[in-house]
């Protein structure tokens, strides 16, 4: 067991060594190339190094480091002279080594490069999200390349946020600008505060129903005092908002009736029928409660 342990380690050294004998005769060539002195290769290359933003190690099929380039030492999960000979379980645990040597293992049977899903390691304290990729290199070793993108991850996932709370401040917004306000068990009123638009009439039709649905009303005041304009075309929809309310059984009352309104009200030729009109939401109410005493 031990001769086949050390067949098996020399086999990796050669592979090591054939490896780094590319690289200098790759080094020998570019200094050729740009005649420089013997040293400018190995200064070019440490300076690649330096410049490169991804985490780049050398592991064999059972998760062992082999080598740890000197890329980005600090999204390392350890440091590189703790990591090299360990394996990727002695270092993360057995949730690593269930999570990485799946990929490496099928990197090197199908001899193509392997793409991992999106994960996170906790580094020096903080949670990165990579995305990563795993490359056949040797029969038994995998170049493993990983990628720090926890700016674009949170990035994504404040810009969700966002959605959502915007999305939340609008509803709560929608609600509390038109409120269904309980008079008495049978008489609600809704005031209409602001612009009025296609889409917010929709939205106030949706909750004068549901709510009088809901409170099992008889009369819903509809008033439109602080509607700053009603066009003919605001004064139809509304007019339609107040009869979809008569088909659930309860009387509709439109109160703040201005002058404009009426006109709206005349130029559209509207069917109040059995709607109700105040000019203001006093006179509403007291109608209401006349026509449904406690």
């Amino acid at each position: 067991m031990e001769h086949s342990s050390d067949s098996e380690s020399g086999q990796l050294r050669r592979r090591i060594a054939e490896l780094e004998g590319h690289l200098r005769e790759r080094d020998a060539e570019i200094a050729h190339l740009g005649r420089a002195d013997p040293n400018v290769s190995e200064r070019e290359l440490l300076a690649i190094f330096r410049a490169m933003t991804d985490v780049v190690l050398v592991l064999d099929r059972d998760g062992r480091y082999i080598k740890v380039a000197p890329t980005r030492p600090d999204l390392l999960y350890a440091p590189s002279s703790d990591l090299v000979g360990k394996t990727i379980g002695e270092v993360i645990g057995p949730e690593g080594e269930a999570q990485f040597l799946p990929p490496i293992r099928r990197a090197l049977e199908s001899r193509q490069v392997v793409y991992l899903e999106e994960y996170f390691l906790p580094i020096q304290g903080r949670q990165i999200w990579f995305s990563g990729s795993v490359s056949p290199m040797t029969e038994d070793t995998v170049v493993f390349v990983a990628r720090d993108i926890t700016d674009r991850k949170e990035a994504i996932e404040q810009r969700i946020r966002q959605e959502e709370l915007i999305r939340a401040q609008s509803a709560m917004l929608a609600q509390l600008s038109s409120p269904l306000i309980p008079i008495s068990d049978d008489i609600v009123v809704m005031p209409l505060i602001g612009a009025l638009d296609e889409a917010r009439v929709h939205r106030i039709t949706e909750s004068l129903l549901t709510g009088i649905v809901a409170q099992n009303t008889r009369v819903a005041i509809v008033d439109v005092t602080g509607v700053s304009e009603v066009t003919a075309s605001l004064a139809e929809m509304i007019v339609r908002a107040a009869h979809a309310t008569r088909l659930l059984g309860a009387n509709v009352i439109l109160s703040g009736i201005r002058p404009n309104v009426a006109r709206s009200l005349v130029e559209i030729g509207a069917d109040l029928g059995d709607i109700t009109c105040h000019a203001n939401l006093k006179n509403a109410i007291a109608a209401a409660m006349a026509a449904f005493p406690r």
